[in-house]
């Protein structure tokens, strides 16, 4: 909260999967697709993303949206350096991967994208999950379309009163 005084602190995580076989191109958000997020009012994203950022950061920016990246935290090397951070954050918004079992493992309110054809341990429905009951399903229902379920998040976003 010091470098955002008044923020709310939503880490964002946009893809998952390193190969065809976990379905990695069917878990991978548009960096222009976050501008729906990046709008909400006094929200900062945060960088939660394993793996080398730095040019979808920059894509992200040319979009207009900004998001913190923290060089200390390296999830690949030291999951316990990203837990801390979890936890200081008010939400997290993230593709089915990592992150979400471990913001949920950790009682943060997250909201996990599924793609339109998501892995068993989500179920079918919408809503709340099996696993964490801090957390929400948001199904996607466009293949490769991320932005109605981006626009439904920052609903529940809200209705939860989390911004």
């Amino acid at each position: 909260q010091c470098l955002f005084p008044g923020k709310r602190l939503i880490g964002v995580s946009w893809r998952g999967g390193g190969t065809v076989q976990n379905d990695k191109q069917s878990r991978l958000i548009p960096m222009a697709d976050l501008q729906i997020l990046a709008s909400l009012p006094n929200v900062q994203l945060i960088d939660l993303q394993y793996g080398d950022t730095r040019e979808e950061l920059a894509e992200a920016r040319s979009f207009g949206v900004d998001i913190y990246h923290d060089e200390r935290v390296d999830p690949k090397l030291d999951l316990d350096t990203q837990a801390a951070q979890i936890s200081a954050l008010d939400a997290v918004v993230s593709i089915d991967n990592t992150t979400v079992h471990l913001s949920g493992a950790l009682g943060i309110p997250t909201y996990i994208l599924v793609p339109v054809n998501p892995n068993w341990r989500w179920g079918l429905n919408e809503g709340p999950t099996y696993w964490y009951g801090n957390a929400k399903i948001i199904r996607n229902r466009e293949l490769n379309d991320w932005k109605d379920a981006l626009a439904r998040t920052s609903e529940e976003l809200r209705a939860d009163k989390i911004v």
